[in-house]
């Protein structure tokens, strides 16, 4: 069951975009502050032209602009941000961006979700799983804002801004290391006059499924090819083959020295093993 509040939010972007249709449904959207002048009139405002502070606030900008808006709205509403709830999205910046607000009585958290918008899609709000930062007593708001976006909520305690990096870095590896690896693969696939289509699937459905399958043993990889093995041949390979396009031969070789790091602290590797491979690797990224 929905909870009934309304709902503002600063930035139309990927993300801010998909919050707008997602509240916007539920008819809880009150405004929109954005720069797109595709966003219709009647919700696109300034904060000059803002008549109604709604219950929830959203800051769903970049990341070097929340400390930013934070200041101007706390400039421009002062005492009548007592008591509304501020968010922003961001998985990195620290909750302390929002001090200007939480002066004047708002009530603060940082709400990420931790997926990617690449296509802004509603679905992409589904199951997914939101870090939350705030007040202990705040939680069962939260908590019900997310259950209305159909996602969950996971309640973060963290004792240092390094701990909220750590986490972001998490989610950095997770989706844009990945875009990053296979984005390197079709273009090789496209310098062969191949469409990798039929070719990618199958295997990226089976490697992530093996990443996925967690065991206790944080330092396990399900890692096989070339690297695993310690293949020096195998690379050399790759690398002549790879050698006059620059473009590609780079991130190869940075890949495989992550791969090969990761390989070694899982003890696949010996030592002589991972410091031939990685001597071939560094000779062709100086």
């Amino acid at each position: 069951m929905e909870s009934h509040y309304t709902c503002g939010i600063i930035g139309a972007g990927r993300l801010g975009s998909v919050l707008a249709k997602a509240f916007g449904k539920q008819k809880k959207l009150t405004w929109l502050l954005s720069r797109s002048k595709k966003i219709p009139d009647d919700i696109n405002v300034t904060i000059g032209e803002i008549s109604f502070i709604p219950q929830i606030i959203l800051i769903a900008t970049n990341d070097d602009s929340i400390g930013e808006v934070a200041d101007e709205l706390a400039r421009h509403f002062r005492r009548g941000l007592e008591g509304v709830y501020i968010a922003h999205c961001s998985g990195f910046v620290p909750l302390s961006s929002l001090q200007p607000c939480k002066n004047y009585g708002a009530i603060v958290a940082s709400i990420h979700p931790y997926q990617t918008f690449y296509y802004p899609s509603l679905k992409n709000l589904r199951n997914i799983t939101w870090g939350i930062d705030c007040e202990p007593r705040e939680r069962d708001f939260f908590g019900r804002v997310i259950a209305d976006l159909q996602g969950n909520a996971y309640f973060l305690d963290f004792e240092s801004e390094l701990q909220k990096s750590l986490y972001h870095i998490s989610a950095v590896s997770a989706s844009n290391f990945l875009t990053s690896a296979l984005s390197l693969s079709r273009r090789i696939f496209s310098h062969l006059g191949i469409s990798p289509e039929n070719f990618l699937k199958p295997i990226v459905r089976t490697t992530v499924g093996n990443a996925l399958k967690f065991n206790k043993d944080s330092s396990s990889i399900p890692l096989t090819g070339p690297v695993a093995r310690g293949d020096f041949k195998t690379i050399n390979n790759h690398i002549q083959a790879l050698e006059n396009n620059k473009e590609l031969l780079k991130p190869y070789c940075y890949f495989s020295l992550a791969a090969a790091e990761m390989a070694y602290n899982a003890k696949m590797l010996t030592d002589i093993q991972f410091s031939e491979i990685t001597k071939i690797l560094k000779e062709k990224i100086i």
